[in-house]
């Protein structure tokens, strides 16, 4: 058990295991991360595009040139999973420097169950909240020989990694940092460490500038104006309360809006504007409070090991030896959790990533616990979970690939012209890597929408608008209600006629032309 001991075999686990996972079962976690990597791979438009929208356009550049000249490798997964190893690296030299020998297994294991997760089920979101956490961990090491040196550089190196793949993960994380240590060791500590400070504001500041003047010189104005405004609607607390118990109004522009098929539609910035006006009431209302701990209640049954981890995080801060401050500094950041869930929609990644927050008091020097953890227990029960979340992974994966079988040869039997749309489906579902010599199979929606790279995709696949299509195929993932998608070509371009409906295991195929 020695072995256990060493940073090495840590840092050698964590990249046989992900070396493994990046051959096996393991799929992006939202849509998001789909649809950058067939923008910077050429898959959507049919040529690798140099600006993803989210993550900073010198990353989506050199994703964009890699896949141009090696379309069929996945490199846009394949850095996902590079940083993540790199920010796990930095987590266990950071163990080995600052724990107790008695308590760095549990902690190793806490964070390769962490990183696996991630790599299971890799986010833009997470993996730069990772990038973030061990850079911070990095660059305030103590000590001034030739090796904190170069755990500090290492550092700069992931917090650079994360600005570029999402800043305003790293901004949050920055300040739960901020947080913890103004109140673990007061303002002194601001000082004392003024010029890193400085410098990782700096390292902000010109990442968020410089994707500012990238856009502004190179983006479609109109869409940006537009994504902003879509956002700040579809993601509006307001608006999900209102989608969820059925108080939008069907066969309007706001009904088709909330399914995110938004293309085309006659609602533009100044009404999505006007309509986050009327939604800012209603976070005001008499049960917007309950609303919002409820909101927490939905989104966390459907992310539960993500729940888990941020329970086991919060349950090992709760056992560890605080004085008044720190526990202050506990209490203000739940505070400060709970009043941006109740004015933003937050997803279960951004919710885990304030509980990562978490591991900052107790991955510093000195970190004490009340009584001995048994450490040996909790790190096999934190195995053992892992365990039966990979093979949980694992039945997934076998029924999205007799969904893709079923999906494909439905395709084969109907081919035409025509082009495909999905329904209840996600992107993140399919299994092929797409590129530019291999279109992805559907037009998506969401953020894409409105944007040139719409138009293209279009384009591309033969239809000038959604306002002109005349005819298409759509799967809809099995359902007991009826498709929405037909009312909303038809609300665009007037009544379409079904042509044909076959019934598979796992989907509906439907044919629409305008043909009676």
């Amino acid at each position: 058990m020695r072995y256990l001991e060493r940073s090495g075999f840590w840092i050698a686990l964590g990249f046989l295991s992900m070396f493994i996972l990046w051959f096996l079962s393991w799929r992006f976690q939202t849509n998001d991360d789909v649809i950058m990597m067939w923008l910077v791979s050429g898959a959507y438009t049919g040529v690798p595009e140099p600006y993803a929208v989210f993550i900073h356009p010198s990353l989506s550049l050199c994703l964009s040139v890699l896949y141009d000249h090696f379309p069929r490798f996945n490199w846009y997964g394949f850095f996902w999973f590079l940083f993540l190893f790199f920010a796990y690296t930095g987590l266990i030299l950071t163990i080995f420097k600052a724990i107790k020998p008695e308590l760095r297994i549990i902690f190793c294991t806490l964070i390769f169950v962490i990183s696996i997760h991630f790599c299971l089920f890799p986010q833009f979101t997470l993996v730069a909240g990772w990038c973030m956490i061990s850079a911070l961990l990095l660059l305030f090491s103590e000590g001034g020989s030739r090796k904190d040196t170069g755990l500090q550089l290492f550092g700069f190196v992931l917090l650079v990694i994360g600005l570029l793949v999402r800043i305003e993960s790293c901004i949050l994380v920055f300040i739960g940092w901020i947080v913890f240590q103004v109140f673990s060791n007061g303002m002194r500590t601001l000082s004392k460490n003024l010029p890193r400070y400085a410098l990782i504001i700096l390292f902000i500041g010109l990442a968020f500038g410089s994707k500012l003047i990238y856009e502004k010189k190179n983006v479609d104005k109109e869409f940006l104006a537009f994504n902003k405004a879509r956002s700040s609607v579809i993601d509006h607390p307001g608006f999900y309360h209102l989608s969820r118990n059925k108080g939008i109004e069907k066969g309007t522009d706001w009904k088709y809006f909330s399914r995110w098929f938004m293309d085309d539609l006659d609602l533009s910035v100044e009404e999505l504007e006007a309509k986050k006006d009327e939604l800012d009431q209603l976070i005001f209302s008499k049960n917007s409070f309950k609303n919002s701990i409820l909101r927490l209640w939905i989104i966390g049954k459907t992310e539960l090991f993500k729940v888990f981890i941020s329970s086991v995080i919060i349950l090992l801060f709760l056992v560890m030896r605080k004085n008044w401050k720190l526990s202050s500094g506990a209490v203000l950041w739940i505070l400060f959790f709970l009043l941006m869930n109740h004015f933003f929609l937050l997803q279960g990644r951004v919710q885990v990533l304030f509980a990562l927050v978490f591991l900052f008091p107790m991955l510093m020097p000195g970190s004490r616990f009340k009584w001995n953890l048994p450490t040996k227990w909790i790190g096999f029960v934190l195995l053992g979970l892992l365990c039966l979340h990979f093979i949980n992974t694992r039945m997934e994966a076998k029924e999205r690939h007799l969904m893709n079988q079923e999906f494909f040869n439905l395709l084969s039997e109907n081919n035409g012209e025509d082009p495909v749309f999905t329904e209840g489906y996600m992107e993140y579902h399919f299994e092929h890597v797409y590129h530019k010599d291999s279109l992805a199979p559907v037009i998506s929606f969401g953020w894409i929408s409105n944007s040139e790279f719409q138009s293209k995709a279009l384009r591309i696949r033969n239809i000038s608008s959604m306002r002109n299509l005349d005819s298409f195929h759509l799967f809809q993932a099995k359902s007991k209600e009826p498709p929405i998608f037909p009312d909303y070509v038809s609300f665009l371009n007037g009544k379409l006629y079904l042509q044909k409906i076959e019934k598979g295991q796992y989907f509906n195929f439907y044919e629409y032309s305008k043909v009676q």
